[in-house]
């Protein structure tokens, strides 16, 4: 779904569409799914998440249905003030890639996070100090979550110095810990 929006937003910000729709929806209907994701050991077996947990077994699966409309506005126009008091977020920047070249199929791949983090803040002209909070994927495992996690430091700590580093105050969330994994939604 984040591929989607991702595409949604560029489409609009590109003017290749006036507007766009992004959905995604996650629904474990089958068992067979569960059968293959407990086979690759990724599943936790009491099925809860516990990210950045020293107990993180795997994750938990949930379900949900996302959608976003993403529309483009002219900033010279009074229409930025309409939009902006009906608007939820404005998406200022995005960017997709893949992990590049992890140690397993499933892992992440830190150095890949970290360009991919710098290309969206770039794009939004953000920098990386000016950050406050930070959704993670977080699925809750041994592996994975301390990779995340790394990456974002990474990332944040860039321009930043000594006492700077020190008093950096950022909060970091990870939905599925309290939603389980939604995983294509």
């Amino acid at each position: 779904s984040l591929v989607a929006v991702h595409l949604a937003q560029h489409a609009t910000a590109r003017v290749e569409a006036v507007s766009a729709y992004a959905a995604g929806v996650q629904c474990t209907l089958l068992s067979g799914t569960f059968s293959v994701l407990n086979n690759l050991n990724a599943l936790s077996p009491d099925g809860r998440c516990k990210t950045f947990d020293i107990a993180a077994d795997g994750y938990g699966r949930g379900e949900a249905h996302a959608a976003v409309y993403t529309r483009l506005f002219n900033q010279s126009t009074s229409q930025v003030s309409k939009i902006s008091t009906n608007a939820f977020i404005t998406l200022s920047g995005s960017s997709v890639n893949q992990d590049g070249r992890a140690s397993t199929f499933t892992a992440p791949f830190g150095p890949s996070q970290q360009v991919l983090a710098l290309k969206a803040l770039a794009e939004a002209a953000i920098e990386p100090n000016d950050i406050r909070y930070v959704s993670t994927h977080g699925t809750g495992t041994s592996l994975g979550d301390p990779i995340e996690i790394s990456a974002a430091w990474r990332t944040l700590k860039l321009g930043r110095s000594g006492a700077c580093i020190q008093s950096m105050v950022t909060t970091v969330g990870a939905n599925k810990s309290f939603l389980g994994h939604s995983e294509g939604s």
